[in-house]
């Protein structure tokens, strides 16, 4: 019985934490580098608030995400291509801080999504769904 408390406290004590963090859509736009085999998304802070990213939600200095090869694709002449797999232990937290009015910009590869050389011209989106959280 007593145990059964504590479970249900933690839960509680957990759902009131997530439930104070402010999640903020990204709204990114992208270039397309086909001369330098990449794309660059790049994301300007308008919220007036500190935005913090996840690893998952902003490419690392090589064009990485983390456990996101389900979700981010590389959409070319119809076709899918979704980002390489890839995973990053990070025990201080991999986040990206994004002062009210800074810009962000990343790049990522045509190799992550092994996109085929004959593509390289070809018009290009990125499927990229990510979030961020109001931070300090």
């Amino acid at each position: 019985m007593r145990l059964n408390f504590i479970i249900i406290m933690g839960l509680i004590v957990i759902g009131c934490a997530v439930a104070k963090i402010q999640i903020v859509p990204v709204d990114w736009i992208m270039f397309d580098h086909p001369d330098e085999d990449r794309i660059e998304p790049r994301f300007k802070n308008q919220s007036g608030k500190t935005l913090c990213l996840s690893n998952s939600d902003w490419p690392t200095k090589g064009g990485k995400l983390d456990q996101m090869q389900d979700f981010v694709y590389l959409l070319v002449a119809g076709k899918k291509f979704p980002i390489a797999p890839y995973e990053e232990y990070c025990p201080t937290g991999c986040i990206t801080r994004v002062l009210p009015g800074e810009e962000i910009v990343a790049s990522i590869p045509y190799g992550e999504f092994k996109l085929p050389e004959s593509l390289r011209y070809e018009p290009k989106k990125l499927e990229f769904p990510t979030d961020a959280y109001v931070c300090r």
